[in-house]
């Protein structure tokens, strides 16, 4: 499959990249590498290749990688306190919320200067 420039220019207003001229004329080759092997993943017959981890939670393996026959079910999340350090690490803290730039915000913007 080969992918023209507007369509490595929508991807990468998707995924919120700016590209470069060279990176635009680059991706092309190395994205339709990337979907041609998924392509060729496709084509591989797993009819007979047991999931890892089920639709249940159910796996053949514990967290420490000892077979357990199926019988391991995964644990369930938990609320807890959180590691104080980690709010050390944001710019902006306000009561126990990390606070983030808003994300979706900025990319609108970006999008009406266009």
């Amino acid at each position: 499959m080969s992918l023209n420039k507007e369509e490595i220019l929508k991807i990468a207003n998707l995924a919120k990249l700016e590209l470069s001229a060279e990176e635009i004329a680059a991706f092309p080759n190395q994205l339709s590498d990337v979907l041609a092997y998924f392509d060729k993943l496709t084509s591989l017959n797993l009819k007979n290749v047991e999931p890892f981890i089920s639709e249940l939670g159910f796996s053949d393996f514990s967290p420490t990688g000892e077979k357990s026959g199926g019988k391991y079910l995964l644990r369930a999340d938990e609320v807890g306190q959180s590691d104080a350090s980690i709010k050390d690490q944001f710019v902006k803290v306000e009561d126990d919320y990390l606070v983030v730039p808003q994300v979706l915000a900025r990319f609108d913007a970006r999008r009406t200067k266009k």
